[in-house]
């Protein structure tokens, strides 16, 4: 019996970049915008430094959804 497939699913986060964190050596990314791929859904996504905008079934819908929000 063949193991059922997972569906992953996205996530877009928006970060504070001028929180206190971003100013260390460590934290390299300097985009606002962000996708994560993700497969379990009872994690709890939570910090000062950054929002979750919204989950999305497709990569091409996290997209479109970050071009809507910035206003291009």
């Amino acid at each position: 019996m063949r193991a059922k497939k997972i569906k992953p699913f996205f996530i877009v986060f928006y970060h504070d970049l001028k929180h206190p964190i971003h100013e260390t050596a460590w934290y390299t990314n300097k985009n606002r915008y962000e996708i994560w791929k993700e497969y379990d859904d009872t994690l709890i996504w939570d910090a000062p430094y950054y929002k979750v905008l919204g989950y999305f079934d497709t990569k091409k819908q996290a997209k479109e959804f970050i071009q809507l929000h910035k206003g291009v």
